[in-house]
């Protein structure tokens, strides 16, 4: 038997490296692929992870709550906004890694007669349940008593184009990239910006 154990621990010494499996970890992120997210993709692709035994599913987000994923381990890290330690009026067992971002990008793009959080009311906003209840829209929503019982809800399709033929009275977008689409096509808009409002 020691002499069993004796090869068994020798065989693991002289293991090379790169044979020992990665420990598959899964990455939920707060959005879709884009610029916030380049050095968690551009570290996979060049092989950081794997140097580091690591073997890292970079998951896209899909209209899931990663709060609770996380809580209930489908997930192993999540990237959210400060909401996530403090849900349902208490504080979550999670471990904070980081800060990034410390302004939100996340507006609420709007049809341009919706001038302000008011003009909201009774309107349909295209807006994950995330968003809804774990963002800093979500206190913005809440200061301006905005509730799925006077206003409408729908869950993001992810495109523009739902906006664009006002399909939707609003819809939750980043500084970074609808803005930008809408000004380049010349489509009118006005952004609800939660910083603009305290």
């Amino acid at each position: 038997m020691r002499l069993i154990l004796t090869l068994l621990f020798l065989f693991n010494i002289l293991l090379p490296a790169e044979d020992i499996r990665p420990e598959k970890v899964r990455l939920q992120l707060q959005w879709k692929y884009q610029f916030q997210f380049a050095g968690f993709i551009v570290a996979k692709e060049r092989g950081y992870y794997k140097e580091v035994g690591l073997d890292v599913d970079i998951l896209e987000y899909d209209n899931t709550n990663s709060i609770q994923d996380l809580l209930d381990k489908k997930i192993d890290y999540a990237i959210n906004n400060s909401i996530i330690i403090y849900q349902d009026k208490k504080l979550q067992d999670v471990t904070l890694l980081a800060t990034y971002f410390q302004r939100s990008p996340l507006v609420l793009i709007t049809q341009p007669e919706i001038k302000s959080p008011l003009d909201l009311l009774g309107k349909q906003l295209m807006m994950s349940e995330n968003n809804r209840l774990n963002s800093s829209l979500s206190i913005l929503l809440e200061y301006f008593n905005i509730t799925a019982e006077n206003t409408t809800f729908i869950q993001p399709t992810f495109d523009l184009e739902d906006f664009i033929t006002k399909k939707v009275d609003a819809v939750t977008a980043f500084r970074s990239n609808e803005i930008f689409d809408l000004n380049q096509r010349e489509i009118p808009y006005n952004i609800i910006d939660p910083v603009e409002h305290g």
